[in-house]
């Protein structure tokens, strides 16, 4: 299967006087991604702070709700600086043309859930340690179809694989450019999509019924508000279990009885957390090539992304 690379901004002051103590370029991981996405370059701070690159920013929580940005040292207030940022990458990088951000933890800008809120700028008078960062927050809005991250949650298996399942998928969504390929994507998504949502897949197919009703563009922009929205979901075991019970009917009939207890016994094991989803789906496709099933072998749950991200 062809892997298209999609294209994450990463925030990241490396090399720079404003260079995060742990910048996200440092990860192994972060590293191998490399081969596979291409990664643009923001630092935040030095957007904001201009000249101030020792100013610590805090977010503060304002009692007629809301919250501000200030700099601890000066007592700057960069609210507005935020606002203006998110706004300008949102020019230099359209919805259409960047498939998910990828944001340092922690931070006041660029948390994505483990920003802390001071109720003033002393240091010990912390509200929450589990907010999002100013930036992310303004990002969120004017991207509300993409996925933003953090280097932090790839660590986490189910978070890193809906990131990593979104913005491949995305660059391939992107690729599509007439109905044809649009019609092949849906059908090669088939049971990526029903792990998400297998309602959500037929009213997909019903928006590319009727290919000469409407204009491309139109149906186009439709079915992506409906696939990046569906996306944007925690998969399931319940839902992943009612999948490969389906793909498993297409063999069912072909496979000897102890073949099938098996099967029935991973599944099983599967849905009590005590083996993972990947393995189901290596001895499906292993069913696949045995029993030359080849237009299953299009469908992109068997290799989502890059195996070689699987491993964090």
């Amino acid at each position: 299967m062809d892997i298209l690379k999609p294209k994450v901004l990463v925030t990241s002051c490396e090399g720079s006087d404003y260079q995060y103590k742990n910048d996200i370029l440092k990860s192994a991981y972060v590293q191998k991604m490399m081969k596979y996405i291409d990664f643009e370059y923001v630092c935040p701070e030095q957007r904001i702070l201009s000249e101030q690159s020792d100013e610590e920013l805090r977010i503060i929580r304002k009692t007629n709700a809301g919250h501000t940005l200030l700099g601890k040292e000066t007592g700057t207030d960069y609210t507005k600086e935020v606002s203006h940022l998110a706004s300008d990458l949102h020019k230099e990088y359209k919805a259409n043309q960047i498939d998910g951000f990828l944001f340092k933890s922690k931070r006041a800008l660029t948390g994505v859930k483990l920003a802390k809120v001071y109720r003033n700028i002393e240091k010990n008078t912390i509200v929450t340690s589990h907010h999002k960062g100013m930036l992310t927050s303004e990002i969120e809005k004017l991207y509300p179809l993409h996925v933003v991250t953090s280097e932090r949650m790839l660590r986490d298996e189910f978070d890193r694989d809906l990131f990593l399942i979104n913005i491949f998928t995305r660059a391939r969504f992107r690729a599509c450019h007439n109905f044809a390929c649009l019609q092949k994507f849906h059908s090669d998504n088939q049971y990526l999509l029903m792990v998400f949502n297998q309602s959500a897949y037929r009213r997909m197919g019903q928006i590319l019924r009727n290919p000469a009703k409407y204009p491309y563009n139109k149906v186009r922009k439709q079915y992506e508000q409906e696939l990046f929205t569906v996306l944007k979901k925690y998969v399931s075991v319940d839902r992943s279990a009612r999948m490969l019970e389906k793909l498993y009917e297409n063999f069912k009939k072909d496979l000897k009885l102890r073949e099938r207890i098996h099967f029935n016994d991973l599944l099983k094991k599967y849905k009590n957390g005590k083996v993972s989803l990947s393995v189901l789906l290596e001895l499906l496709k292993s069913y696949i090539l045995r029993f030359e099933s080849d237009h299953l072998l299009a469908q992109t749950i068997f290799e989502p992304f890059p195996w070689e991200l699987n491993r964090y």
